[in-house]
């Protein structure tokens, strides 16, 4: 809804502005995940900085195309949200929701590997036994902390409902 002291015009301007933010947001996010994902890859092939730049630029090249799509469908999951949103500003509260939620996981995780004694030199395939049951329940128990901070906790309880809903094979009611 428009004030009377907005026009056609400017509320045009603004929702481009905000699309704009959720385009560069897309384009952060899938290029910063899939740059720290091309590190790991180089680092287990031997890849470093002191290799030619020729190698770099051509094991890069998967990345980069596999980021424009990534960064591609994540503006489009960023609209469908848009529609689901009733406000610009629940919208921008969910994503920092998530991202609180995401920054928070990582000290607990932390934490818990070590109450649990798991180190560096503990096997593998034991950091992710333990990481499967115990790290994603905390991060959705972050996002209804974040997202009930942030006045998001109807959106939030719905998605979890709607995870437990898949993930135990019953349909919600």
């Amino acid at each position: 809804m428009m004030n009377s002291t907005e026009t056609p015009s400017t509320k045009w301007q603004i929702n481009g502005i905000w699309d704009l933010g959720r385009a560069l947001l897309s384009i952060v996010m899938a290029f910063t995940g899939l740059g720290l994902l091309a590190m790991l890859f180089f680092h287990m092939l031997g890849i470093t900085p002191q290799s030619s730049l020729f190698v770099r630029l051509l094991a890069s090249i998967p990345f980069i195309a596999a980021a424009c799509f990534l960064t591609m469908g994540m503006y489009f999951v960023f609209q469908r949200l848009r529609v689901k949103c009733k406000k610009e500003w629940d919208f921008w509260m969910i994503m920092l929701s998530f991202s609180l939620a995401g920054m928070f996981i990582m000290p607990v995780r932390k934490f818990i590997f070590h109450v649990l004694g798991i180190t560096l030199k503990t096997p593998l395939w034991i950091k992710v036994l333990v990481y499967i049951p115990i790290i994603p329940p905390t991060y959705y128990a972050g996002l209804l902390v974040f997202g009930t901070l942030l006045g998001q906790s109807d959106f939030f309880m719905g998605m979890i409902a709607k995870r437990i809903a898949f993930i135990t094979g019953r349909k919600n009611k």
